[in-house]
């Protein structure tokens, strides 16, 4: 006998009921703390990318100055939307429901 279950709506079902039981301030906590690891690897890693492809150290400074500058305004458009989702979503302890239709 086979139930018909959605594997992948019982992940997302999941996912909305764990940020449920989570308060606002844990979720912009989160939200923040995503933000600067997100940033950290993604600088890492192309700041890694730069020094391997420039030879001129004055290249690599100038290049490494434009990353961060770009990276820090592509990581506060990303903070924003995601704030905004986050407040569109409604997290009380039932809305989790409402986003899957249940």
């Amino acid at each position: 006998m086979t139930l018909g279950l959605d594997e992948t709506k019982i992940g997302e079902s999941f996912m909305w009921y764990c940020l449920s039981q989570l308060s606002s301030e844990n979720i912009e906590d989160c939200m923040y703390s995503y933000r600067e690891d997100f940033r950290d690897y993604v600088l890492d890693k192309l700041e890694g990318e730069i020094v391997n492809t420039y030879d001129d150290k004055v290249m690599v400074q100038h290049k490494s100055q434009e990353l961060k500058r770009d990276l820090d305004i592509t990581v506060d458009r990303v903070s924003i939307n995601i704030g905004n989702i986050v407040k569109r979503l409604g997290l009380s302890k039932d809305d989790w429901k409402k986003s899957l239709g249940l």
